[in-house]
């Protein structure tokens, strides 16, 4: 198998196990927890959380207390920080679908989810269980772990802030 040079190859065995050679790298490995093969919607209240199908439980609720929102304005891997009074209530969140689209937070315009998730170098096999969350308009307020949407970031002018984690 490893002789063979090729570029890429995948190679099941025993115990779930995977033997999978990328670019000259040899990867042995389980199968993912992101490895979701249908797709999920779940529609989230705030406050509240909801454990989701890839292992992790997103937690969302409402910030108020008189803090300085600005030293929320850059969301961290597994947080965000959205002006509430932007986002239309109930949260859906739910695997991605063909055609998304949102604004990430510091591009200055339009890009599909499935062009981002290339640009960031994210494998297929994770992209299914990454949550998309939406306000009931079907706005993509943020990628779950990546990226806020760039309408709903915190401003000198926020009063509430939408806490999101992924734990």
């Amino acid at each position: 198998f490893i002789e063979q040079h090729e570029i890429h190859k995948k190679l099941g065995l025993p115990q779930e196990i995977v033997l999978e050679i990328k670019a000259g790298i040899i990867i042995i490995s389980k199968p993912q927890p992101f490895a979701i093969s249908k797709g999920f919607h779940y529609t989230l209240d705030v406050p509240d959380k909801i454990d989701l199908p890839n292992g992790y439980c997103l937690h969302a609720k409402v910030l108020v207390e008189p803090l300085s929102w600005l030293n929320y304005k850059r969301s961290y891997p597994n947080q965000a920080y959205l002006d509430l009074d932007l986002v239309k209530l109930p949260l859906i969140v739910r695997s991605r679908r063909p055609g998304d689209v949102f604004v990430p937070l510091g591009l200055g315009g339009k890009k599909k989810v499935k062009e981002f998730f290339i640009d960031q170098k994210i494998g297929l096999e994770k992209r299914g269980a990454i949550p998309v969350i939406t306000d009931s308009t079907g706005q993509i307020i943020w990628l779950g772990g990546y990226r806020v949407d760039e309408r709903y970031k915190i401003t000198a002018a926020t009063q509430r802030v939408l806490y999101l984690v992924l734990k």
